[in-house]
């Protein structure tokens, strides 16, 4: 209990630390992992293991491989395609939410953002469209609808559900449909919410520093490179591109491609060494791997299981399905904002599966609220990876985060609570 309390105490101290927005996001963000070391929650090799996830590995690694492709005179090139003015915003913001989608049932949304990284600079530059509207917008769909299809990502997921309701001998079983099913309504109204209004809420400007560095070092007419030497970056960085996209199939790591890329551009001699250690934004690789760990020691401070004594106290003999529906929806939504997907996802299904046993309702309808609240990962900048990094390169404020997904949330809420028991009856 003593660790959860100086958990959360941390926890209050940089989400107070954000919205005050006096100090650099980096500082607030290292100055909590401090205390943690400091009080012992944490011991040093934990709170500086941020630092070597896959998460701020990519990271660093996409500036160097973008920087590399900024050097050449492709984007002058694409820019002939590109919309003259704001004017084509939602347009654009269409174009790049459906095919953040597709992409999704392949590749994560760390990947697919360090993809469309490059263009939205561009456009930033060229159509005056900011990189804010944008990054949230892609990271929320690509959460939104990762994995819902019973191919690519999400081939395994019935038979994963299927495996838990024999473990707690069910004789519920989910089919290969089911899953996107249950789900579709919910990402089909985050996908039209954002394209047609949410992306609107978020700033047109950056609210806090960001790095303006790849702007002002944009070529659009080319002669940065020789002939030879931009065919070369462009090869680079579309294989690097094109082996994140199909890579899963082959069992290569995203992480690591994007990392072979990024040593390529500089053994190659399209940047050097000076050059490839500038184009990285350092404040935004600091505040990610500060804030991931303080996830972890969230994880492991044993919150999640205190909360659901705390659920189950609360249903006591309850038989509404609706309320059942609605708890074992928001639990997991909400303890999701701070710690991993998966481990609010882990801690409430056996919960889930022993009520609605208990009661003698279907399980599936549950078991999918559930399971959607916790890929919910949309308020905070510690609910996932992803979101850190968008919260990052965005430029976000802690309130505007906040609001650009309050709505898809409460819309997820009402789907799950009310549409998936109409699609699935108890």
């Amino acid at each position: 209990m003593d660790k959860l309390i100086i958990v959360l105490a941390v926890l209050v101290f940089i989400i107070i630390g954000f919205i005050w927005n006096r100090w650099p996001l980096w500082l607030t963000a290292m100055s909590g992992l401090m205390i943690l070391v400091l009080t012992g929650t944490l011991t040093l090799q934990e709170a500086f293991a941020g630092f070597t996830d896959q998460g701020v590995i990519l990271t660093v690694a996409i500036y160097i491989l973008t920087e590399g492709f900024l050097k050449t005179s492709v984007l002058g090139k694409v820019r002939k395609f590109l919309p003259d003015s704001a004017q084509k915003e939602r347009q654009v913001v269409i174009l790049f939410l459906i095919l953040t989608l597709v992409l999704s049932q392949f590749i994560g949304g760390i990947s697919i953002l360090c993809a469309f990284y490059p263009l939205l600079l561009i456009l930033e530059r060229e159509s005056g469209i900011s990189r804010s509207r944008l990054v949230y917008p892609i990271m929320l769909i690509s959460y939104s609808w990762c994995a819902i299809t019973p191919f690519g990502y999400g081939a395994s997921t019935p038979y994963l559900f299927n495996s838990i309701l024999e473990q707690f001998g069910s004789e519920a079983r989910f089919q290969v449909w089911d899953y996107f099913i249950g789900v579709l309504p919910m990402a089909l109204a985050t996908l039209l919410f954002t394209c047609l209004w949410g992306y609107r809420l978020l700033p047109k400007q950056m609210e806090h520093q960001a790095d303006e560095s790849g702007l002002k070092t944009i070529s659009l007419e080319g002669g940065q490179l020789s002939p030879k030497k931009e065919k070369l970056a462009c090869l680079i960085f579309g294989a690097t591109i094109s082996l994140m996209i199909v890579g899963s199939f082959w069992g290569l790591n995203s992480c690591t491609i994007v990392v072979c890329g990024a040593l390529l551009m500089v053994i190659c001699g399209i940047l050097k060494e000076k050059e490839a250690f500038d184009a990285i934004w350092w404040p935004i690789v600091f505040m990610i791997a500060a804030l991931l760990p303080i996830s972890s020691a969230m994880n492991n401070s044993g919150a999640g299981e205190i909360i659901a004594e705390w659920i189950q106290r609360l249903l006591g003999n309850t038989e509404n399905p609706y309320v059942i529906q609605a708890v074992f929806f928001f639990f997991p939504a909400i303890l999701t904002q701070f710690i991993s997907n998966v481990a609010a996802d882990r801690i409430v299904e056996p919960m889930a599966i022993a009520t609605t046993m208990s009661m003698g309702i279907n399980p599936i309808p549950v078991l999918l609220g559930s399971a959607f609240g916790a890929g919910l990962s949309m308020l905070t900048p510690m609910s996932a990876p992803g979101m850190t990094l968008a919260f990052g390169l965005g430029g976000y404020s802690l309130k505007s985060f906040f609001r650009a997904g309050l709505i898809p949330f409460l819309l997820n809420a009402a789907a799950a609570i009310f549409l998936i028991p109409l699609l699935f009856p108890f």
